[in-house]
């Protein structure tokens, strides 16, 4: 199941793989469950504007050829410094949630 599980994220966008891990990690060490769904808002915020998510909505359902192009080919070309930029709330503002 493991390998089934690796294989299934190898075909996923790299930079999505590396900031959920760190995402993960720092949820962690939150005080509460309310900053790690701030957390959560802002990371998928950020996703969701950036290349790969626009390009796997591409290869999935507007041209169905299953082939995403990826802004990094894979994890080792991932920088420390996108997946900190995923952390970045950029005016989103809060859930409003306490």
């Amino acid at each position: 199941e493991a390998q089934d599980a690796a294989r299934i994220i190898r075909t996923k966008s790299p930079t999505a793989v590396a900031v959920t891990l760190a995402s993960l990690r720092r949820a962690r060490d939150l005080p509460s469950l309310n900053d790690a769904l701030e957390q959560e808002f802002v990371v998928s915020c950020n996703l969701i504007h950036g290349h790969d998510a626009i390009e796997g909505v591409r290869a999935l359902i507007v041209d169905k050829d299953q082939s995403p192009v990826w802004e990094h080919a894979d994890a080792g070309a991932v920088r420390d410094r996108d997946v900190a930029d995923a952390f970045v709330n950029r005016g989103y503002g809060t859930l409003g949630i306490s």
